[in-house]
C-alpha cells in the first residue's frame, strides 16, 4: 500500500508541478488561443480579453474554492512518557494545498506536514484543513501518502462535494510562459 501511495504521489507531483505551470499560457501579452478555445480538450479554459496583467486575477477567481489552508501541530503537553521525561514540547507548521478530488483528497507539500509524519508515536499530532468557503472551521485530516524526495504529500478529509482543482496539459508549456503561483498564505 505504501508503494502504491508513493507511486500515486509521484504521478500527482508531475501533474501538480506541470499543471500549475501550464495553467495559464500567454503569447505576446495576449492570451493564447488555448485559453479562449472552449473546444480544447484536457485544458483549463479561462477567458481573458485583456493583457497579461489580468491573468493573476482570472486564475484567482477560477481556483479560489480549490485552495485550502493547512495547519499542523505536534505536542507532548502531558501526553505519555516523553512529556514525563523531557517536559512539554510542541511544534507547528502552516501551508497550502489544493483539492485534488471532490471526495476529500488534498495535495500539499511534504514539508508542510513533515512534523506530523516524523513525530514519535508517543506525541499528540493534528492536521487541520481550512476550506475557502469556511476558513474558520478546522477539518481534521490524515496523511495517506507522501514522498519526501519530491516534497509532496496527499491528505484525506472526510468531506464530499468539494471543488477539485483543474489541471492543464503540461505538454503545452513553453519557456517564457507566464506562471501563477497559488496558495493560502496563513
Amino acid at each position: 500500500a505504501l508503494i502504491a501511495c508513493c507511486l500515486v504521489c509521484a504521478l500527482i507531483s508531475g501533474a501538480v508541478s506541470s499543471g500549475v505551470m501550464a495553467f495559464v499560457l500567454v503569447n505576446n501579452n495576449k492570451t493564447d488561443n488555448l485559453l479562449n478555445d472552449s473546444s480544447a480538450s484536457n485544458n483549463t479554459v479561462i477567458n481573458i480579453e485583456e493583457t497579461a496583467a489580468s491573468i493573476p486575477s482570472a486564475v484567482a477567481k477560477k481556483v479560489t474554492d480549490s485552495v485550502v489552508g493547512i495547519s499542523t501541530s505536534v505536542s507532548s503537553n502531558g501526553y505519555g512518557y516523553y512529556s514525563y521525561y523531557f517536559g512539554d514540547d510542541s511544534s507547528s507548521s502552516e501551508g497550502s494545498g489544493v483539492i485534488y478530488s471532490s471526495d476529500g483528497y488534498i495535495i500539499t507539500n511534504y514539508h508542510v506536514v513533515s512534523n506530523v509524519i516524523t513525530a514519535s508515536s508517543n506525541l499528540k499530532t493534528d492536521i487541520s484543513v481550512y476550506l475557502a468557503s469556511d476558513s474558520e472551521t478546522a477539518i481534521s485530516a490524515e496523511v495517506v501518502g507522501y514522498d519526501s524526495s519530491i516534497d509532496l504529500a496527499v491528505l484525506k478529509i472526510e468531506k464530499t462535494g468539494l471543488t477539485a482543482i483543474e489541471f492543464a496539459d503540461s505538454s503545452q508549456v513553453e519557456v517564457g510562459d507566464v506562471a501563477v503561483a497559488i496558495g493560502c498564505p496563513g
